[in-house]
C-alpha cells in the first residue's frame, strides 16, 4: 500500500470519524445534563414531601389544640351555667 493511498484514506475517513464523535459528545453531554436535572427534581421532590409531612404534623398537633380547647369551653360554659339546654336551643331554632 503506498503512502499516498493511505492518506487518501485517511482523509477519506477523518470527517466521518469526527461526526461520529461529535455526535456522541453531544448525545454524553445531553444524556449529562438530563441526570442532573432529574436529580436535581429528584431532590425537590423529596423536600416538598418532607415539607408536606411536616406540615400535615403540624395541622395535626392544631387540630388537637383546637379539640382541646373546645372541649375547656364546653367545660367552662357548664361550670359557668351559660350553655343552654338542647330543649331550649330547638325551641328558638324553630
Amino acid at each position: 500500500m503506498k503512502v499516498s493511498t493511505v492518506v487518501e484514506t485517511i482523509n477519506n475517513w477523518l470527517p466521518i470519524v469526527s461526526a461520529l464523535i461529535a455526535g456522541l459528545l453531544f448525545i454524553w453531554r445531553i444524556t449529562n445534563n438530563l441526570n442532573k436535572t432529574l436529580l436535581s427534581l429528584t431532590n425537590g421532590i423529596e423536600r416538598l414531601n418532607q415539607h408536606l409531612n411536616e406540615v400535615d404534623e403540624t395541622s395535626k398537633e392544631s387540630a388537637k389544640r383546637i379539640n382541646n380547647h373546645e372541649v375547656r369551653i364546653v367545660v367552662l360554659e357548664k361550670v359557668a351555667g351559660i350553655q343552654k339546654n338542647k330543649e331550649e336551643s330547638v325551641q328558638h331554632e324553630n
